[in-house]
């Protein structure tokens, strides 16, 4: 069991994920923050998967490398930040379904960190030109 104040980091096997911990008296964890390891993503992307000869070329030509970059940094600011804030709330106020209207009520907070995603345009990455969207390398496609 943890003290009070006492803070651990919990380290999922998905490359990159990191999620801080907070334990209270009772030893219960409530979030306390996200933390991409953007170098690690990168590195296996580039270094360990090769990735790298990928953007750029062929039906990509619109995404370089320099342009998957700046969308992994951007995922990573996203995901950090208004992503992130939805968290700790979403858990302790899951999604309820009502099996008579088949309909769903989501989290305010949920909703917030949606809408930050749709505003970001990451949704529209694979999706062809004339749906308004940007053809990119699966990898960068999406979250």
């Amino acid at each position: 069991m943890c003290g009070a104040g006492d803070k651990r980091l919990l380290t999922y096997p998905v490359p990159g994920l990191t999620l801080g911990a907070h334990h209270d008296d009772r030893g219960d964890a409530s979030m306390g923050h996200y933390k991409s390891n953007l170098r690690d993503i990168e590195f296996n992307l580039f270094e360990v998967f090769g990735r790298g000869d990928v953007p750029g070329r062929g039906p990509y030509d619109n995404v370089d490398v320099d342009t998957a970059r700046e969308m992994l940094k951007e995922y990573t600011r996203l995901a950090e930040n208004e992503l992130a804030e939805s968290f700790a709330d979403a858990d302790r106020n899951p999604p309820v379904f009502d099996p008579e209207t088949s309909s769903v009520a989501m989290p305010e907070s949920f909703k917030k960190s949606y809408k930050a995603f749709r505003d970001a345009g990451f949704w529209s990455l694979d999706l062809p030109a004339e749906l308004d969207g940007t053809v990119s390398p699966p990898p960068f496609a999406g979250p």
